[in-house]
């Protein structure tokens, strides 16, 4: 049965190209899926290309992000050491009595109070961040403010020395209110006296406690 097969097989006249296109099916079956392979191992090849320039790109700028992480270290550093927390604020009012002394004036009032609170936002302000719009959302930490409230009285000479003084301490304050009225000269003194009131407002960022539902 096979041979008159094979027989009028090699007589066909197109033999050739049906050898061609057996040929030719045959090597598309078995080529085909190494072409999926190779385009898809190729595809493979170019994205591993890619993160491995992002990686050394990403690794080349480590120092400079090092750099910046030790700037902002330290920045966060200083303005820690400028905050006036609980004990900070006590202790400022204890030097500004301490720096009447030394300007020849007398603090007849240094009164501080308690702090009052408030969430700190994105873009906020610590005066008149109730005021602004678009302070954007919140943050994990809180305002505290404190008021410390000074009556002093000297010459005017040491008044304005008493001013510079707080001029130059290196805290978070803001002048709410201050006013100067002069007096009568001193008794064997030929300079004038006078009384400065003066409410000074202190700062300190903390971190504020999250109440987590259960």
């Amino acid at each position: 049965m096979i041979e008159p097969l094979l027989r009028r097989f090699l007589v066909y006249e197109k033999r050739k190209q049906v050898v061609i296109i057996g040929t030719i099916l045959t090597g598309l079956v078995v080529v085909w899926p190494a072409t999926d392979e190779y385009i898809a191992a190729r595809q493979q090849t170019q994205e591993s290309q890619l993160a491995v320039e992002e990686a050394e790109h990403a690794i080349a700028k480590r120092p400079q992000y090092a750099q910046l992480h030790q700037r902002k270290t330290q920045e966060l550093d200083v303005l820690a050491q400028r905050l006036v927390g609980d004990q900070a604020a006590r202790k400022l009012q204890s030097d500004v009595t301490e720096l009447g002394r030394k300007t020849g004036c007398t603090v007849l009032r240094a009164q501080l109070t308690d702090p009052a609170t408030r969430t700190w936002n994105q873009n906020d302000h610590p005066v008149a961040g109730t005021s602004l719009k678009n302070t954007g959302g919140e943050t994990p930490f809180q305002l505290e403010t404190r008021q410390l409230s000074l009556s002093v009285t000297g010459p005017m000479s040491g008044l304005y020395a008493f001013l510079e003084g707080l001029h130059r301490v290196e805290k978070v304050i803001h002048p709410r209110a201050m006013s100067i009225k002069g007096g009568d000269s001193m008794s064997g003194n030929d300079q004038d006296t006078g009384t400065l009131d003066l409410q000074l407002l202190l700062f300190d960022l903390t971190k504020r406690e999250i109440v987590v539902e259960s």
